[in-house]
């Protein structure tokens, strides 16, 4: 590491002396003298530096070592929006294979360093370490029945990372919507919603919006892990069916219902939910 420095320290040296004209060399003269020259270099002298992480990127790849081999590895979670797959463990001109989405499982087979070799669905290669997740709850949010989440809440941003923020609620610092939450449910169970190009896709609309769409099914009965859609009478609302009992009162996890940004759990009985003349969407 002094080593390093030292280099980064040099190559500062020289480019702020550089810019003015002239480079001082220092020359040692045993172990307690220093002696500086000046040289004159034209202004015109075109300087072409090694960067930082160039220089740094050249010491990673000479100096690493795989310190951890995982006969069956070991599961783990991409933690960061910019986490990206290496075919090498080093930054340099490209090495990125693919871009890991943020909640992406991954199995870690190999440790050295700053890195983690990893098999995903899209290969597998190299990673920073430090945009990796050992716990689910590290990137999966964990709502809490009553809670409110604005759009600075921790749960709310893991949310949006989930869904690449596909609504713009982050970028308009929304509280948390039924929308957001119902279709990271989806996703998260493995369920893909292509909408097309029509917008807005607020609660109230879904139905119109996706009727005919392929893989999706519209119907008056609910089934388990299907949206719930329907109108108070003044608004939309979207609620995820967590579970459909045998009397058929189902059990739905929504955001939004009472107050904005509110998560709430409840049981509807089925004739509760018949008097809201709800439509039930399911996603295959």
């Amino acid at each position: 590491m002094q080593v390093f420095l030292a280099v980064i320290a040099d190559l500062f040296h020289f480019a702020q002396n550089a810019l003015f004209g002239s480079y001082v060399l220092v020359a040692q003269e045993g172990t307690a003298h220093h002696e500086e020259k000046s040289v004159s270099l034209p202004h015109e002298t075109q300087l072409s530096l090694p960067t930082f992480q160039s220089v740094r990127s050249v010491l990673e790849e000479k100096n690493f070592v795989v310190t951890e081999e995982l006969e069956n590895g070991e599961t783990y979670f991409i933690a960061s929006a910019d986490a990206a797959l290496f075919s090498d463990p080093v930054h340099a001109f490209d090495t990125k294979v693919a871009p890991l989405n943020y909640g992406t499982s991954v199995t870690v087979t190999k440790r050295g360093g700053r890195w983690a070799h990893v098999r995903t669905t899209n290969g597998d290669g190299w990673v920073l370490r430090d945009m990796l997740a050992e716990h689910e709850a590290e990137v999966f949010p964990v709502f809490h029945h009553g809670s409110f989440y604005d759009a600075t809440h921790t749960e709310t941003q893991k949310l949006r990372k989930l869904i690449q923020d596909a609504f713009f609620g982050g970028g308009a610092h929304l509280a948390l919507t039924g929308a957001e939450y119902v279709l990271y449910r989806q996703r998260k169970a493995g369920r893909e919603v292509h909408f097309g190009t029509d917008r807005p896709r607020s609660a109230g609309t879904w139905q119109k919006l996706l009727r005919g769409k392929y893989g999706v099914h519209i119907g008056i009965h609910p089934k388990e892990g299907s949206v719930m859609e329907y109108s108070d009478g003044s608004m939309g609302h979207l609620a995820y069916i967590e579970a459909l009992l045998p009397d058929e009162s189902i059990r739905v996890f929504a955001v939004g219902v009472a107050s904005d940004g509110e998560y709430t759990e409840s049981f509807i009985s089925k004739e509760m939910w018949l008097e809201l003349h709800p439509v039930f969407i399911e996603f295959r």
